[in-house]
């Protein structure tokens, strides 16, 4: 039987045991229904090493360590793995070192579509692409006095959980988790295309009426197929237009950005004339034996300090400029020398036209 149709006929009996158990009492359904046991592998030095959980509980039931390309140690870790009960799930967990953390902060409003931002973000974030990573959040908390949402990012790269995933290839599990035992909140790195849902398991009694529901479904879930694929097709474009709509949004922020700087820069104050024609109105104003040292042009305002044979008779000659207006000296005029020039300090505002 196709993997593809496999996979549709697990999906729906889940589907009917949940609605079956749904409308039993709570007391009946947990009796009929036994959480799986969890399985974590992690690689210490050259050793891996697998612990089981309770899927009740969470309380370690057995662990077991074994060498790397060890090929017996393999086959019997696999026999190991094949005593316990059938839909028992695998989760890889990686080195603290291996996972990147990042605490961000978002609009309570954004919740909806963080996964879709977050992954603008990696760019942002990571000197990768969103190709080349793996990534997963959880949120800490939300501030609804200040209207902030709290949200942990986890990533790794996509080429390292390859290569651990691929080490694990003997094995008859295939991980359906990649998570650290460090991460305070429960994540899952890997793609939703890539997790296999978890569900509880029954108990044998309730098996043999389960079976005989599987004719039932194999009868109403076959036009259901055609009307899966229309629902995928359809996701996709969703998704697809989701993702335009948030690139047009980035796009009118930095739109509006412009605009704003644009419109600060239109309303900064304005020199009545070009930087240009002033320092020539400057240099005919001023006499042939002045020499300028430093010269300060500001908006309504112009300082020159320098030195001149005359230098008293500088602000007479700024004065007739249509250009300035207000001149005075800022400092008393002082020697510079044995040559009897003096240095000056002059200010004058601009003539505003």
């Amino acid at each position: 039987m196709p993997a593809r149709i496999k996979r549709h006929l697990r999906g729906a009996l889940a589907w009917w045991s949940a609605g079956l158990l749904a409308a039993l009492p709570e007391r009946w359904a947990t009796a009929l229904v036994t959480p799986p046991d969890t399985v974590t592998v992690a690689r210490q030095a050259d050793k891996l090493v697998f612990s089981v959980y309770d899927g009740q509980s969470g309380e370690l039931l057995e662990q077991r360590s074994m060498e790397t390309g060890d090929t017996a140690a393999q086959a019997g870790v696999n026999r190991w793995l094949a005593r316990r009960q059938r839909d028992l799930r695998l989760t890889l967990l990686l080195a603290r070192d291996d996972i990147l953390e990042k605490h961000l902060v978002y609009p309570p409003a954004s919740a909806p579509e963080l996964r879709a931002l977050l992954a603008f973000e990696v760019e942002r974030l990571t000197p990768f692409t969103r190709e080349q990573v793996y990534f997963d959040y959880a949120t800490s908390h939300r501030d609804e006095d200040n209207g902030r949402l709290h949200v942990d990012v986890y990533l790794a790269l996509r080429q390292t959980v390859q290569q651990q995933l691929d080490g694990l290839r003997f094995l008859a599990l295939t991980p359906t988790a990649v998570a650290t035992d460090e991460a305070e909140r429960a994540i899952n790195l890997l793609p939703e295309s890539a997790r296999a849902a978890a569900s509880p398991t029954a108990r044998p009694l309730v098996l043999p009426g389960l079976l005989c529901l599987v004719l039932l479904i194999t009868a109403l879930y076959t036009p259901l197929l055609r009307y899966d694929a229309l629902a995928a097709q359809l996701e996709e474009q969703v998704r697809h237009n989701r993702d335009r709509a948030l690139q047009a949004q980035a796009h009118t922020a930095e739109q509006q950005l412009a605009l704003e700087r644009a419109r600060f820069l239109s309303t900064r104050p304005r020199f009545p004339a070009p930087a240009t024609q002033l320092l020539l109105e400057l240099t005919r104003s001023l006499p042939d034996h002045t020499s300028v040292q430093q010269l300060v042009l500001r908006a309504g305002e112009v300082q020159v300090q320098g030195e001149s044979a005359a230098a008293a008779s500088i602000i007479g000659l700024i004065e007739t400029s249509e250009y300035f207006e207000q001149v005075e000296f800022r400092s008393a005029l002082t020697k510079s020398g044995q040559d009897g020039r003096e240095r000056f300090h002059v200010a004058a505002r601009l003539r505003q036209p």
